[in-house]
């Protein structure tokens, strides 16, 4: 199809491909709930300040980190919450998609699988997880720019009411002119959950376990909340992340207007294409030099220190042993330098050919949480940290991604910050091993947020 130059024969084009939707065969020849899918071929636009100028209140973005897939979406076509059986949902989210159709699920889960609604928190809204489909959503690919609307159908096909329904919403779907509102608002106050003296005791407290031998190493996190003068809109402080990040997945997930989890993550926990599978071990920070030669001087420490490649093998060592129980063999390189914004890291990746019966609820049990989120061993390390911990987790350090009908990537919800009620909490953890010290680790969280903290010229 040919590249449509004027915003309104977009969408003029694509409420006339909603109307046939009713006598579509492939809808009503499946049983069951599916989703049916119509794009357009649009000019092209940015996807991100796209979704800054949708009034809707539903709003989720998805980038990965090399940009060859970017989705901003609004609305919901469908909205599944997760399950314990996490095999059996994601069958049941398959089930929804036909072969043709290319729509995709986005979401995620909780960080451990419990319930949040069930908890006085900040996370009562997110369950054990969720994922959705968009109404309407601008989608490049490969190259490609489209404006797509997923509606769900039944075997009968889409009603007469649903049709007239996203006609009606496809009037409110706007198009950013060359600039959006991206401004940002300013930041009152800083609170630190734990505070710097609870910080060095529960350090302490970990580093007498390690001696111990209760455990090799565990990650505590910190919940950093900044009190705004005004509220926030989400898309514009991740325009902001994308300008001043490099290497990372970017994500939102936004229920309503008054909340929204999202981040930019460097880490995958796996990419699944077919039966292909890739995932990766990130461990160990330095932060970023001012020159080069100090940036130099850093990255070279990094990956001579003892203790850094102790903290990342743990988490290579974990994907290795469970690549193992998942595909016939692994082939992976050797750690190198991950270069952020601020901060580095120890990187290395893993490629696997997936044995015929692996799914990815396999998958995500085999690998989630890893040793860098969680620690080693994973059990103990994860009763350590709801012992410990003085908040809940809820999305961040997460699976986030999304699945479509073969294929699945999900990223780890870290670098991440959770947005509410003219309040911003900002999440960041620190692997904890025998040499850590309580000061130095408390300063790799402030590493860890700085970005977020310089787009808001937030209180240090």
């Amino acid at each position: 199809m040919d590249l449509v130059q004027e915003p309104v024969q977009e969408k003029f084009q694509l409420a006339e491909r909603i109307q046939q939707l009713p006598g579509n065969s492939s809808a009503k020849a499946n049983a069951g709930h599916t989703i049916v899918r119509v794009t357009v071929d649009i000019r092209p636009t940015d996807p991100l300040t796209w979704l800054a100028v949708q009034p809707h209140d539903v709003k989720t973005y998805w980038c990965d980190r090399e940009h060859r897939l970017e989705i901003a979406g609004v609305g919901i076509a469908a909205h599944e919450p997760t399950s314990t059986d996490t095999a059996e949902m994601f069958q049941r989210l398959r089930s929804q998609l036909t072969a043709d159709s290319g729509a995709r699920w986005l979401g995620g889960f909780s960080f451990d699988g419990r319930d949040t609604t069930q908890s006085d928190t900040d996370w009562d809204w997110y369950g054990r997880g969720r994922f959705i489909v968009p109404q309407f959503e601008v989608i490049a690919e490969n190259g490609v720019q489209q404006l797509a609307c997923n509606l769900r159908c039944d075997s009968n096909g889409v009603t007469f009411d649903d049709v007239q329904s996203a006609l009606n919403d496809l009037d409110d779907i706007r198009y950013p002119a060359a600039t959006a509102d991206m401004r940002l608002p300013a930041v009152l106050a800083r609170d630190d959950t734990p505070g710097l003296k609870e910080w060095t005791h529960n350090v302490e407290a970990a580093l007498e376990a390690i001696s111990r031998g209760h455990f090799d190493k565990v990650v505590l996190a910190r919940q950093t909340t900044l009190h705004l003068d005004r509220s926030l809109a989400a898309p514009a402080l991740l325009h902001g992340l994308r300008e001043d990040t490099h290497h990372c997945f970017l994500f939102c997930f936004q229920p309503r207007r008054d909340v929204a989890f999202f981040g930019a993550s460097p880490e995958l926990l796996y990419r699944r294409i077919g039966r292909q599978l890739t995932c990766e071990a990130i461990a160990g920070t330095q932060p970023r030099g001012e020159s080069q030669n100090e940036d130099l001087t850093l990255g070279r420490e990094l990956l001579a220190s003892e203790k850094d490649r102790r903290e990342h093998r743990f988490v290579a060592e974990h994907i290795r042993e469970r690549l193992g129980c998942l595909g016939e063999s692994t082939d992976f390189d050797e750690p190198t330098l991950l270069r952020l914004a601020s901060i580095q890291h120890l990187q290395q990746h893993f490629d696997t050919g997936l044995d015929s019966e692996i799914s990815d609820a396999d998958i995500l049990a085999a690998l989630h949480p890893t040793p860098a989120v969680g620690g080693s061993p994973r059990n103990t390390a994860l009763s350590w940290i709801q012992e410990f911990e003085p908040f809940c987790r809820g999305a961040y350090a997460a699976p986030v991604g999304w699945i479509d009908r073969d294929n699945a990537e999900f990223a780890v919800g870290i670098r991440s910050a959770l947005y509410q009620n003219d309040a911003l909490s900002l999440f960041a953890g620190a692997g904890i091993v025998d040499g850590s010290i309580a000061a130095g680790e408390w300063t790799e969280l402030d590493s860890k947020i700085e970005t977020f903290r310089r787009l808001l010229a937030a209180p240090h």
